[in-house]
């Protein structure tokens, strides 16, 4: 049973029988005020189905999730309505022949999706929902994929995202022989059915967590439906081995390990909160089962609206989500579309909310975006943020050629640094007609740990503002890598990038409450006279 959510005082239940499908169950509405004589059938379902999961679509249509068992075809078995073998013999072609008390059948679990349309009855001005599609199975379009996961598994093996559109499942690895491993991956899939779900923590997947091959579980999506929280053990061969909690960006190519990646308990639920901000997980500790309150992970947007600013977090050139050839089109254009985008983004801004101050603007990036901030720096946008912050970003071109991962960089770049070096100095934030422009107070952020874009970049960004006299810092983290992940130095992050932010903004003098500078909880090193 499930609240309705669309309809606060009403209930979506399963109806363990169904009166015209033998095997069968039902979907119901009651409204809890009137439970008896308000109860109407929803949908007749032609299985056993359990795990019942909604969620409310734009529409106003309930997008619901269910479990049973799969015919090998992907429709849905009913064990009552299938005739039964002349025969009992069984046929094996591989190992793993039974599991637990069961033996293997050519039947399977599978997550199958469905809707309830939404019915407008004006002369009882009440709001109806019927079933008018079959279900899909999310599970079939994938050889060998099965959730919930067997013998154990249940509704804790997938989520639907609260918008509707998403769906995240547990299935074990399907290139594997089962029987020799734990491996198993989170699949990501449309609501719809419309595209085979793909697995985001899986071998082939190019930011899935280096050496974490173990069991995944427990997905569970955040409140805004951007973010999917999970749980992996990093050991392929050991069942036991201990579950950390991993936050995956959806569209993006992250996947990083929360703030409790260095626990050394075993959490095995996980729930967010209502702002999406923290997680709290169920764990054991000291022979007790006990509930946790993690940070959700990396620093967010938000942890700035909450201190007075708008936030404008556009998808320039570049970006993912919008198809592949909007995606494609930064290749060897770094500082072209995206820059391009980015300015007519902030007029945009300037021209159509009169409650934004762009007179006091200020603007962030990471990694790429830590690129795109420093060619701002040196370029006219540059001249319209009362300051800048750089995470992790490139800044001489020539210094591209450090990175681990060659492949990223030649690909971007259209070839190899000695074949094709005009490509990669077309668009240098280190060069002097961009240099001579700098003006713009400059924070820079960058960790000794991170190899894709070595310390160097920010050392050498800071060593260039300092000589040309622009107000700027430089933080940095000697035991972190691309993200920030430690709690305290999280906690530095923050204050140092708001604080930054703030000061140049006007927030630190017209906010009482808002982060300043002031508070540096670390020692400032200033060896100038």
């Amino acid at each position: 049973m499930t609240w309705l959510g669309s309809t606060p005082s009403a209930v979506l239940y399963i109806n363990s029988t169904n009166a015209e499908i033998p095997g069968g169950v039902e979907l119901w509405i009651a409204e809890t005020s009137d439970f008896i004589n308000s109860r109407y059938k929803a949908a007749s379902l032609p299985s056993s189905f359990s795990g019942l999961k909604t969620a409310v679509a734009e529409s106003g249509d309930i997008h619901f999730l269910v479990h049973g068992q799969s015919h090998s075809n992907g429709t849905p078995y009913n064990e009552k309505l299938v005739t039964t073998s002349l025969s009992s013999a069984r046929i094996y072609d591989s190992i793993y022949v039974r599991h637990w008390d069961t033996w293997l059948t050519p039947t399977f679990n599978a997550v199958f999706s469905g809707t309830l349309r939404k019915t407008n009855i004006k002369e009882r001005a009440s709001i109806y929902y019927h079933m008018r599609e079959p279900l899909n199975n999310l599970v079939a379009g994938v050889k060998n994929l099965e959730s919930p996961s067997p013998p154990f598994g249940g509704s804790s093996d997938y989520d639907i995202s609260p918008n509707g559109k998403l769906v995240a499942f547990k299935s074990k690895a399907p290139e594997l022989p089962r029987a020799n491993h734990t491996a198993s991956y989170i699949y990501l899939a449309s609501h719809d059915g419309s595209h085979d779900p793909v697995a985001i923590n899986g071998p082939h997947s190019a930011y899935t967590p280096a050496g974490i091959r173990g069991d995944s579980s427990g997905p569970a999506f955040s409140p805004d439906s951007r973010q999917l929280a999970y749980f992996q053990m990093e050991d392929i061969f050991y069942e036991s081995d201990r579950r950390t909690l991993y936050v995956y960006t959806i569209g993006s190519q992250e996947i990083i390990p929360s703030v409790a990646k260095n626990w050394d308990r075993s959490p095995d639920t996980v729930k967010w909160t209502r702002d999406g901000q923290s997680l709290i997980v169920g764990c054991e500790d000291k022979a007790r089962s006990r509930l946790f309150h993690i940070p959700a992970s990396a620093p967010d947007s938000f942890v700035f609206a909450d201190q007075g600013y708008v936030v404008v977090a556009p998808n320039p050139t570049g970006s993912s989500g919008f198809g592949e050839e909007l995606t494609d089109m930064i290749q060897n254009n770094w500082g072209g579309y995206p820059y391009e985008d980015l300015e007519k983004c902030w007029e945009y801004v300037r021209d159509n909310f009169e409650f934004v101050d762009t007179e006091h603007g200020v603007a962030v990036g990471a990694s790429f975006g830590g690129f795109m901030i420093n060619w701002i720096q040196g370029n006219p946008l540059g001249r319209k943020f009362k300051a800048l912050v750089t995470h992790d970003g490139t800044f001489v071109a020539d210094a591209k050629i450090s990175t681990d991962e060659l492949w990223f960089m030649e690909h971007d770049f259209n070839g190899t640094f000695w074949a094709n070096r005009d490509n990669y100095r077309r668009w240098d934030p280190s060069a002097p007609e961009h240099i001579l422009q700098f003006g713009t107070p400059h924070l820079i952020v960058h960790s000794s740990n991170d190899y894709r874009l070595p310390i160097a970049e920010g050392l050498s960004l800071f060593n260039v503002l300092q000589e040309r006299g622009v107000p700027s810092r430089l933080l940095n983290f000697p035991d972190e890598n691309h993200w920030v992940t430690d709690p305290e130095n999280s906690l530095v992050w923050h204050q140092q990038v708001l604080g930054w932010l703030n000061r140049y903004s006007g927030l630190e003098e017209s906010n009482p409450s808002a982060v300043s500078l002031d508070d540096t909880v670390v020692p400032v090193v200033n060896y100038n006279p």
